[in-house]
């Protein structure tokens, strides 16, 4: 769950595939060469209108390409492979993976109306306006798009599919569009030809809007779907295209020899091959007439045609009709390695394609790619997607489209100067090898799948004014970090908030989107506080509210086009635009807390409107998928307001260790402050009164006698900082102390390389929940470091050999402290060793593990989990209820607590990272409503009457009706749960277990039964 201290090294995160950088993104991942994110799970599903297809060889390479790459596929095809009566071996092989959709030529009304009821019940709003939709347009196409999104539903949930990919942008598109919409689940689409020149352009735009991505085929059909791409308000396209060609096999596809044409070549009759679906937009009807030119000429050839299609009979009959009978032979569809060998035995290959009537083109044939890098010389047509790989005069010839004679030409002067052609086939076929090889690009598009079936989008909010993300305060460091730590990990992120900060201010590694109530609301607001004499306090608190309208508005224009596979908000008081968000797009919300804002509002700077923020911190607190704090208070915190253990994660604040192990100009910082030959004592932070500078300056002014040279250095701003100058005048402190102010971030690594000893002097605190981003920097920069015992640190940094620890608040313990450090020599002998810090990099990829556990959880994988145990404890975290937990998870089971309250213990054992367990308090903030005890009640007297009963006059006799009632509830949840026994509790715990163990009519263990198996995952 967490770290075990601000030093400690993440643990590692399991990789279920490997990691690389995408070639779409920056080619280098990160300046600290950090690894992309790698978490990785389920499978892609992949969308064919029809497969196997022997015609269709780009899907099969796409598939084993994949394959190859270790990504893992299952393939659904809209109909069945009737078409074809062969099939390439290699498509044999994956037969076992493919599924036949239902919905094809019939629909079968029962299996669409019961795949639709699954859709229902996981995805009740989206699944009921997709019913709406196709009622409101009603026709046989309609519903029988529906079914098949229905059905590839459910199976991507049986198949725990993590991407879906469609094949085509017509009806494989629009099948994988509706099952993402009823699943969540993100998709993408391939881009090639006939779906796209005879779509809708309508229809097709909203495809490559919806879509995670498109891969377009050729540059033309790039530009084309660029031209409908979605545009953002500044005009800057949307949604990712992907130009990557099919290539070629350039390994498989071979020459026979050397190829070079000469006089043993000149007795054989030319072969003439071309290879194509026998349709209009291949042009073969204008092929016959060139080949007739041919004859007419007196050339002898022989013209195979590889293919089969529509148009057979037209073309037996236009042979027939030229007198071509001798020369042109149908040979029909064949399968690779014969293709493979016809083209090996041939003298040149020609495909005359063209644009058929209805506007249907090709885009790369893979046959003319196939043939040149086979080394044969090729003539071909001027159409967009062929300029792109053979080039005129170069490595092949190019003629005008429905144009024989030109054909004719371009053949004749093959044959007859064999000596050219065989030069135009070796630069085809070096061409081929260097620019259009099937493996690269193969590899680029499987290397993009692989990334698909991870968290790859992550829109961060922060709706605390006071927080500029271009700033210099810890928590604008901290919101920067985090985002340029998705980065380097190759997750794109987005930044919207209430205050973007000064244009001028520390680069951001995101896009940032700044929006809030503004003009006529706000002055509305101010006029309503001066009114009410509510003064800035609830000035503020208004405002808060007005901008959650605005944050939800522009996230929603923000998400049409750009869809986040997570919402990450940091938390600020009373903004619930996260939330809302998350739950309209059905994706995991994270909650980042570094604070209990109410509490500390209402303490530091006056809290109106309390009532509402105290409710809204507990809200957000149970809504959040995933509660990341920074602290074990606050983990206790957000226990208590009824977060739910399993979603919390300990994550303390971090640092980027490259910023601060470099040297740091601190010898420039030195002879500008005028601190050459001091023993100099830093402080880096805000100036607030619990940072305790204060007992700093007192503790200097006590230990100037034993070090005469030691002077203070304090670098950052703060409310305090009149206060502090005062005092350090008063101390006769002034010539020791330098107050730098408020510095660059980016500039902090000098100030504390400039520095002999590093401080964090925090005040006595009860209830300590800060994770100091400073202390964390301060061992990031290798100096030592003096704090204060208070709260966690003293766990955290107790074992750190370059920390001294300080009784918090004791100026004159310090001052012996600073004293001895002093007296210790030059700088050079107190340099003290780096330590193994926690980076920012850990923080997110612990944060992204999680969260893709909360995407399953959300998709509603079909896991099929084992029988769960259930522990009913009288509170927790309990120290002796949790060893016996803990015992039990590390024999493999799988369980459910029940605890009757939250402990009340000063702070929760560290222990707790490791339980695994789901965990559900009934009472306390965040439990359960008398309503829901009601029914609870009820439910058990109908279910078991008897037991109900007997249960119920004990409880009366003994006087424990709301443990009672309390037994209910657990009953009814530990059924829900799938429990298969309740394990005995120990002291006060037996009663309640028993009371439940009998109202739920599920046996009670006095000990677990065996476990075998190895210990479960945490459970979503």
């Amino acid at each position: 769950m967490s770290p075990p201290s601000l030093g400690a090294p993440a643990p590692p995160v399991p990789d279920s595939a490997p990691t690389e950088a995408p070639e779409e993104r920056a080619s280098q991942p990160g300046a600290a060469g950090i690894a992309p994110w790698g978490g990785r799970a389920g499978c892609i599903g992949y969308v064919a209108k029809m497969f196997p297809r022997i015609s269709e060889t780009f899907i099969l390479e796409e598939i084993l390409a994949l394959r190859r790459r270790g990504v893992p596929v299952k393939i659904y095809s809209l109909l069945p492979p009737v078409r074809d009566a062969r099939m390439h071996p290699e498509a044999a092989a994956l037969l076992p993976d493919v599924e036949i959709l239902p919905g094809g030529d019939r629909i079968d009304l029962r299996m669409a109306l019961a795949d639709l009821l699954r859709c229902m019940r996981v995805r009740p709003s989206g699944t009921a306006k997709l019913v709406l939709r196709a009622m409101l347009r009603p026709g046989e196409r309609s519903f029988r798009r529906l079914a098949r999104g229905a059905a590839l539903a459910v199976r991507m949930r049986r198949d725990r599919v993590a991407h879906l990919h469609a094949a085509w942008a017509h009806a494989p598109a629009s099948a994988a569009r509706i099952a993402s919409r009823l699943t969540g689940i993100p998709w993408s689409m391939g881009a090639h030809a006939k779906d796209i020149h005879l779509s809708d352009p309508d229809s097709l735009a909203k495809k490559v809007a919806a879509a995670r991505f498109t891969i377009a085929c050729s540059a033309a059909n790039h530009d084309l779907l660029a031209a409908l791409a979605p545009r953002d308000q500044s005009g800057n396209r949307e949604g990712e295209l992907l130009l990557i060609h099919h290539g070629v096999d350039a390994g498989y596809f071979t020459p026979k020899s050397r190829r070079v044409l000469g006089a043993h070549d000149a007795t054989a009759t030319p072969v003439i091959l071309s290879v194509g679906r026998l349709v209009p937009k291949k042009g073969f009807d204008y092929l016959l007439q060139a080949a007739a030119r041919l004859k007419q000429r007196g050339l002898a050839f022989r013209l195979q045609i590889v293919g089969d299609g529509p148009q057979r009979r037209h073309l037996e009959e236009t042979i027939e009709r030229l007198g071509l009978r001798e020369e042109v032979v149908l040979r029909g569809m064949l399968v690779r390695h014969k293709v493979r060998a016809a083209l090996r035995r041939a003298t040149c290959f020609v495909l005359a394609c063209r644009v058929a009537e209805d506007g249907d083109r090709d885009g790369i044939p893979n046959t003319v790619a196939e043939a040149m890098a086979s080394g044969l010389p090729v003539v071909a047509t001027r159409l967009p997607g062929i300029e792109e790989i053979v080039r005129d005069g170069e490595n092949g010839l190019l003629v005008p489209p429905d144009d024989p004679e030109a054909l004719a030409d371009a053949l004749a002067s093959l044959l007859g100067d064999r000596e050219r052609a065989g030069r135009l086939g070796e630069r085809a076929r070096t061409h081929i090898a260097e620019a259009f090889d099937a493996r690269p690009a193969g590899e680029r598009r499987a290397r993009r799948f692989e990334r698909a079936l991870g968290i790859e989008r992550v829109l961060y909010l922060s709706g605390d004014r006071g927080v500029p993300v271009r700033g210099d305060k810890g928590a604008s460091v901290h919101v920067r970090s985090v985002v340029e730590a998705l980065g380097a990990l190759g997750v794109e992120a987005r930044i919207l908030t209430t205050r973007a900060g000064p244009a001028e201010g520390p680069a951001v590694a995101a896009a940032v989107v700044e929006t809030r109530s503004e003009g006529a609301w706000r002055a509305s607001v101010e006029r309503w506080a001066r009114w009410t004499r509510g003064g800035p306090a609830l000035e503020r608190a208004l405002l808060r509210l007005l901008d959650n309208l605005w944050l939800c508005a522009t996230a929603r224009r923000l998400t049409a086009t750009w869809r986040p596979d997570v919402i990450y908000e940091r938390y600020a008081l009373t903004s619930f635009a996260g939330a809302w968000l998350a739950s309209f797009l059905r994706v995991p919300f994270v909650l980042e807390v570094n604070a209990p804002l109410a509490r500390e509002e209402a303490a530091y700077r006056g809290l109106r409107l309390g009532a509402l923020a105290r409710w809204a911190e507990g809200w957000l607190f149970r809504r959040a998928d995933r509660l990341v704090v920074v602290s074990w208070a606050l983990y206790d915190h957000a226990l208590r307001l009824g977060a739910r253990h399993e979603r919390i994660l300990v994550l303390p604040n971090a640092v980027d260790p490259e910023r601060f192990r470099a040297p740091g100009d601190g010898e420039g910082v030195r002879r500008r402050m005028d601190l050459d030959g001091r023993f100099v004592v830093g402080f880096c932070g805000s100036l607030k009164p619990w940072h305790g500078v204060h007992h700093l300056l007192t503790a200097a002014a006590r230990a100037a006698s034993e070090a005469p040279e030691l002077t203070l250095l304090i670098v950052g701003d703060g409310p305090q900082r009149g206060e502090l100058e005062r005092q350090a005048n008063d101390l006769g402190l002034t010539p020791r102390v330098r107050f730098a102010g408020s510095v660059p971030h980016e500039a902090v690594p000098d100030y504390l390389a400039a520095c002999d000893v590093l401080t964090a002097p925090y005040e006595p605190m009860e209830g300590f929940y800060f994770s100091p981003l400073k202390v964390a920097e301060y061992l990031a920069s290798g100096r030592p470091v003096v704090a204060s015992a208070v709260g966690e640190l003293r766990h955290a940094l107790g074992g750190e050999p370059s920390v001294t620890l300080a009784p918090p608040g004791d100026a004159d313990a310090l001052g012996r402290i600073l004293a001895r450090h002093a007296c210790q020599g030059s700088r050079a002998r107190v340099q003290a060793p780096r330590s193994r810090v926690w980076t920012w990099n850990d923080v997110v990829r612990r944060t992204l593990a999680a969260a893709e556990q909360d995407r399953r959880r959300l998709w509603s994988w079909d896991d099929r989990p084992e029988a769960v145990m259930a522990c009913v404890l009288e509170e927790f975290p309990g120290t002796a209820g949790l060893a016996r937990l803990l015992a039990l998870e590390r024999l493999g089971a799988r369980l459910v607590v029940f605890a009757a309250s939250v402990a009340r213990e000063a702070q929760p054992p560290r222990t707790l990272e490791c339980l695994g367990a789901s965990v559900r308090v009934v009472t306390g903030a965040g439990g359960v409503g008398a309503i829901t005890l009601a029914v609870s009640q009820a439910r058990c007297l109908v279910r078991a009457p008897r037991a109900y009963l007997g249960r119920l006059l004990r409880a009366l006799r003994r006087g424990g009706l709301s443990r009672f009632a309390m037994a209910a509830w657990i009953a009814e949840q530990a059924r829900a749960n799938g429990t298969a026994c309740f394990l005995a509790g120990a002291d006060t715990d037996a009663r309640l277990t028993a009371d439940a163990a009998a109202l739920a009519e599920i046996p009670q263990e006095d000990t677990p039964p065996t476990i075998g198996g190895s210990p479960p995952g945490r459970p979503a």
